[in-house]
């Protein structure tokens, strides 16, 4: 079965074309503000494009929401 905290914490990731799983490249995990989204901020911050362009691999997670269903980190 799936991992319950990957269930409870759902994330994007970008892999960049060309992708070596026996060279090691960074990892950059990408956390959203209060109210944000992953894909609202890789929107404004740009990183899985800059992945593709500079070679590194890219997590992005949600966090939980809220009673006003706003998504923030606990």
């Amino acid at each position: 079965g799936r991992d319950p905290l990957v269930v409870a914490r759902p994330f994007q990731v970008t892999v960049p074309v060309g992708y070596r799983s026996d060279q090691p490249i960074p990892l950059v995990v990408v956390l959203h503000g209060y109210t944000a989204t992953a894909d609202l901020q890789d929107t404004y911050f740009g990183f899985s494009r800059l992945a593709q362009q500079r070679t590194f691999l890219v997590a992005l997670p949600n966090g939980l929401r809220d009673a006003a269903t706003f998504q923030y980190w606990n």
